[in-house]
């Protein structure tokens, strides 16, 4: 693989981008109509997994204490566990759906806002850590990309997730 070349802002612009990605297709899923709704879906479980995975493993390990690392990989999970509920949901058709997806834009937000109180404490990072922060973060992502992508998530590869759920990949 070949060296990648990163500015000092690149990390912080790969999660603002993930965030503002993510919002996007929350907003599609108020909107967009049943045929839409299962790409939606499938983006967004993607767009989640790849963003928590990145920030568990990449991010908060390099910038913050145990303490703070914990706290926040706490609100990555609580994301997750409430997209697989609207996995399970949209899968039976349950009339909660539209309830869990105004939960999950809410939990989101309060993701983004601790994220964004994390992202001051990475600016006082050196350039040369934060360089490096970002190709750490690009290779894990383009990591994911290629082993998640390529298939289709099923309410039964979700299943699975659920049960190695403390078992994160490692890409670092």
């Amino acid at each position: 693989m070949t060296d990648m070349v990163s500015s000092p802002n690149q990390a912080l612009s790969m999660l603002r981008a993930d965030h503002g990605y993510i919002k996007h297709l929350l907003a599609d899923l108020q909107t967009c109509g049943q045929v839409e709704q299962q790409k939606v879906l499938a983006d967004l479980f993607l767009g989640l997994r790849i963003h928590s995975v990145v920030e568990q493993q990449i991010v908060y390990p390099s910038v913050c204490n145990s303490e703070d690392r914990e706290r926040l990989a706490d609100s990555s999970k609580d994301l997750y566990t409430m997209l697989s509920m609207m996995l399970a949901l949209e899968a039976s058709g349950d009339g909660e759906f539209a309830e869990t997806l105004k939960d999950l834009a809410k939990k989101f937000e309060q993701h983004v806002s601790t994220d964004e109180h994390m992202f001051s404490h990475l600016q006082s990072e050196s350039q040369n850590n934060l360089c490096s922060l970002a190709d750490k973060m690009a290779s894990c992502r383009v990591e994911l990309e290629a082993k998640l992508a390529p298939r289709k998530v099923t309410i039964e590869d979700h299943a699975r997730m659920k049960l190695r759920n403390k078992r994160q990949p490692r890409c670092a």
